[in-house]
């Protein structure tokens, strides 16, 4: 199994589709998100995507 490490900074227009594109991929088990203190709101969409993979 593969782990995907994506970091994020100012990408909330791109980080949902990153990680579900990842997470589609059959080898993969799971998946890392770095999120270096972007200005837009990326730390929240990240949060709400950590609750709804683990959900």
């Amino acid at each position: 199994m593969i782990t995907v490490i994506i970091p994020v900074f100012n990408a909330a227009a791109f980080v949902e589709e990153a990680v579900r594109s990842a997470l589609s991929q059959t080898e993969v088990s799971e998946v890392i998100i770095i999120e270096d203190g972007s200005a837009d709101e990326s730390l929240r969409i990240c949060g709400r995507l950590d609750l709804k993979m683990i959900l």
